[in-house]
């Protein structure tokens, strides 16, 4: 079977809004490899993701990948001091994210953003 490829985020999106902290881990997950090709679609519930960075009855590494989405949004909407801010709170999450592949120009931008301030 060929699998169909992804025409929107919204599906993944949609698991946010649910009340069991499993579902909006899930749905971090599903998100962080969505945001280069559904960036501006995510960004319309920023304000979500941000919540959930914010959030202490999620995990760390929960909160921590909420963060880097959000460096990952910002950084597409070329909100470079918004994107450092949240990738410097993305810790463990960043750093994941400098190994993977594709992820270089995203993350040699916030690095050097870094280093002019």
């Amino acid at each position: 079977m060929v699998q169909q490829p992804l025409t929107s985020a919204a599906g993944v999106l949609a698991l946010l809004s649910e009340s069991d902290n499993n579902l909006k881990q899930h749905a971090l997950k599903g998100l962080n490899p969505l945001v280069p090709q559904f960036w501006a679609e995510i960004s319309e519930n920023l304000t979500e993701i941000e919540s959930l960075y914010e959030a202490e009855d999620l995990p760390i590494p929960a909160r921590q990948l909420a963060a880097l989405i959000v460096s990952k949004v910002y950084y597409y909407l070329e909100e470079y001091d918004e994107a450092l801010s949240f990738a410097l709170s993305a810790g463990p999450a960043f750093e994941a994210e400098a190994r993977a592949h594709g992820a270089e120009e995203y993350v040699e931008t916030v690095v050097c953003e870094r280093l002019i301030y």
